[in-house]
This record gives C-alpha cells, sequence and structure tokens, in this order.
C-alpha cells in the first residue's frame, strides 16, 4: 500500500514539475525544432537521376556481364572521357567526388539489368551526364558487338562453305558408284571392291555434313538470339529531391529538444533545491 502511494506521490512530483516548467520544455523544443528546420532549409536539395540498361548477350564478358560492366563505368578512364564529352575539367579530388556520386548496381534476379544513378543538386545536370555515361557505354558496347556479330557471320559462312562442298563430294560420289555398278568390262570382285571405297567414304563424308549442319544451326541459333545493349528506362528529370529529409531531421530534433526541456527542467529543479539547502 505505502508503495503504491510513493508511486502516486512521484508520479505527481513529476508532472507538477513539467508544469512548472513548461515554458522552459516548450521553449526548448520549439528552439530545437525551429533551428532545425532552418538548417535543413538552408541544406541544397539533392536529386537523384536515374536510368535502367539491358547489356547485351554477345558473348564479350566485359559489356555482357554486370560487375565487368560496372567496373568500366566507374573507372578513371572511362569517366575521363565522359568528361572529355561533356567539356567538364575536373581536379583529381573534384573527380574523385565525382565518382562517389555514381551508383552501379545490378538488379537484383536478373544477369543483364544495370541501373545506374547519380546525384547532383541540378536536376538537369544529372540527367545530361547519365545521358552522356550510357551513350558512351552503348556506343563501345555496340562495337564489340558488331565485331563478335561480325565474327559469327565467318563462321556461318565458312561452315556455309564447307557444308556446300561435302555437299558436291557426297553428290559425286553418288554419281561414281552408279557409274561404277554399270561399267562394262570390270570384273565383279574389282566393282565391289571400288563400291565397298566409295561406300566407306560415303559414311565418313556423310558424317561430316551431319556435323556441319549441326554447327551451322548453332552458330545460326546464336546470330539469332544475340541481343545488343538496350535502354530500358532513359535517363529522366528527377522531381523529388532524396536528400536533405528535412521532416525526419525537424522530427528528431524536436525529440531530442523535448528530452533536452525535460532533463532541463529536473535539473532546474534540482539546483534550486540545492540553493535552499545551502
Amino acid at each position: 500500500m505505502d508503495e503504491r502511494m510513493d508511486d502516486e506521490i512521484d508520479l505527481r512530483d513529476i508532472i507538477r514539475v513539467l508544469w512548472e516548467n513548461r515554458f522552459l520544455v516548450v521553449g526548448i523544443f520549439l528552439i530545437a525544432v525551429v533551428a532545425a528546420g532552418a538548417v535543413s532549409i538552408m541544406m541544397p536539395s539533392v536529386y537523384r537521376a536515374s536510368c535502367l540498361v539491358a547489356l547485351g548477350n554477345f558473348g564479350d564478358p566485359v559489356y555482357t556481364t554486370q560487375s565487368d560492366a560496372s567496373e568500366i563505368l566507374t573507372s578513371d578512364a572511362f569517366v575521363l572521357d565522359l568528361l572529355s564529352r561533356l567539356n567538364l575539367s575536373l581536379s583529381p579530388g573534384e573527380l574523385a567526388e565525382f565518382k562517389d556520386r555514381i551508383r552501379i548496381e545490378p538488379v537484383k534476379g536478373s544477369d543483364r539489368l544495370l541501373s545506374i544513378s547519380m546525384e547532383t543538386t541540378d536536376p538537369e545536370e544529372g540527367k545530361r551526364i547519365l545521358r552522356e555515361m550510357v551513350s558512351l557505354f552503348e556506343d563501345r558496347s555496340n562495337q564489340s558487338y558488331t565485331e563478335q556479330r561480325g565474327l559469327l557471320l565467318e563462321q556461318l559462312s565458312a561452315t556455309n562453305q564447307l557444308l556446300d562442298s561435302v555437299e558436291e563430294s557426297i553428290n559425286q560420289t553418288h554419281q561414281a558408284m552408279k557409274e561404277i555398278e554399270g561399267a562394262t568390262g570390270v570384273s565383279s570382285l574389282e566393282k565391289s571392291m571400288l563400291l565397298s571405297y566409295k561406300l566407306d567414304y560415303l559414311q565418313n563424308a556423310e558424317s561430316q555434313r551431319l556435323g556441319l549442319m549441326d554447327r551451322y544451326m548453332n552458330l545460326h541459333k546464336q546470330l539469332i538470339l544475340m541481343k545488343s545493349l538496350e535502354i530500358v528506362e532513359a535517363p529522366a528529370v528527377p522531381l523529388q529531391p532524396v536528400k536533405p529529409r528535412r521532416m525526419l531531421i525537424v522530427g528528431v530534433a524536436g525529440m531530442l529538444g523535448l528530452m533536452l526541456g525535460v532533463f532541463a527542467a529536473f535539473l532546474r529543479v534540482a539546483l534550486r533545491r540545492e540553493e535552499q539547502r545551502t
């Protein structure tokens, strides 16, 4: 019973202290909120421009894998070429800060999709930089795609020529076998030996033709399925800033201000009691 009464008294004391010092608590709270709001307003708005690309699948690992493509897009050589396109000249420190604002992230669940984004205080600038970045990477990727496609077409043409040559050889062998069968003045033993030789050759030629046909079909399939880099979502001007999160800053500052006000109220009461005692 006594403990319950003590708890009620303590709670009443707390409420009394807060009520007597309500202006102090509210004042500190308002100062914290206003100060945080003013600071957050003074902070520049940061926007994030982004785009989405689908890498090609033409066999060049440099431009068709997410990890290697990310390394290229953030490499010093690539960024310097990009700055040259943009007619920008940056110091080493500014170059490092420029690269830090670029984010290259693979899209989960996909082995081709790549998200490219950049944080900037100027939305138009972010769009322009991303557009040039994607364009530069697309040019290099397409160059490699054209080379790989050319090699594939050469292999396809060479395989087709070999296939035509084997087909012609098979037709000539069939014709020769007919001539042997219809030849006169040749013994049946000689005919049998010649036909056996031609038959062996024909079997090897047929086996070679099947192998070439499989190779031709595989190359043709690769050519059909081969894809170059594709821009899924083009860079656009971001409408809403991502930084600073002003409401969050003000909210946290308000909570801290309220806690500091309560602490100041009890500290004030404690100091008064100490003065009264002394």
